[in-house]
């Protein structure tokens, strides 16, 4: 008999390790399982990532071509504001020009009016 209780206490051993090691298994799987859910969002956390990489990319792209056409812009104001200076200067010179002219002139005119004077006399 006590060769059957000893068989039953290690039967009941066993099958209580057994029980404990399956418990163990549970726990492993649901641990695996929640480092999987763990991964896939990693992995979906990493392609909104790229995705917003990209939108980036693409936006600064557009920033470069907006800062181009900026620059070309400023450029052509440059050289408009070079060509306004310059008439400017031009028309100053005409100015001064015109003016040194009608001086001429009235000098002239008033050394013809002498000769008429002094012709009429």
């Amino acid at each position: 008999m006590e060769e059957k209780v000893m068989i039953r206490e290690m039967f009941n051993d066993i099958i209580t390790r057994l029980d404990v090691i399956q418990k163990e298994q549970q726990e492993m799987k649901s641990d695996l399982t929640e480092t999987k859910n763990d991964l896939a969002e990693v992995k979906t956390d990493l392609a909104e990532v790229k995705i917003d990489l990209a939108e980036v990319k693409i936006d600064l792209t557009e920033v470069k071509t907006d800062l181009t056409e900026v620059k070309t812009d400023l450029l052509g104001v440059k050289n408009d504001v070079s060509k306004l200076q310059q008439s400017q200067e031009t028309i100053r010179s005409y100015i001064f020009n015109v003016d040194k002219t009608l001086k001429n002139c009235e000098e002239d005119h008033r050394f013809i009016e002498a000769l008429k004077k002094i012709a009429n006399g």
